[in-house]
């Protein structure tokens, strides 16, 4: 599901699959993952839509890369989202009861 960033403000939620596409225990947000805030410059000029990110999460937990998939036309949204989620630790995925990297789609929807 997406995070809604707006009145109804949710965390972050997602699946984690392998590179064959495979589930594998998804990793778990620990719970200061704070979701981006929406730059306030941003709301007054009504800049909306949805940012599209996969998550690059290492077997330590760690957030060690995100792609912006392709980039919004704000730059202000992508640098928001950017800004949270690199901040961000996971207790990993798991497969076969050993933690390993995992990246997966999360999109937020600036409303």
């Amino acid at each position: 599901p997406p995070a809604r960033l707006g009145a109804d403000a949710m965390g972050p939620m997602g699946l984690i699959k392998d590179n064959a596409n495979n589930h594998i225990r998804r990793a778990t947000s620990d719970s200061d993952n704070m979701p981006p805030r929406y730059p306030p410059d941003a709301a007054l000029r009504h800049e909306r839509g949805t940012v599209h990110a996969k998550i690059h999460i290492d077997a330590s937990g760690n957030v060690t890369g995100l792609d912006i998939l392709p980039p919004m036309t704000f730059e202000s949204l992508n640098r928001a989202v950017r800004q949270a989620v690199l901040t961000w630790h996971f207790t990993p995925a798991e497969s076969g009861g050993k933690p390993v990297p995992s990246v997966f789609p999360l999109d937020f929807i600036f409303e």
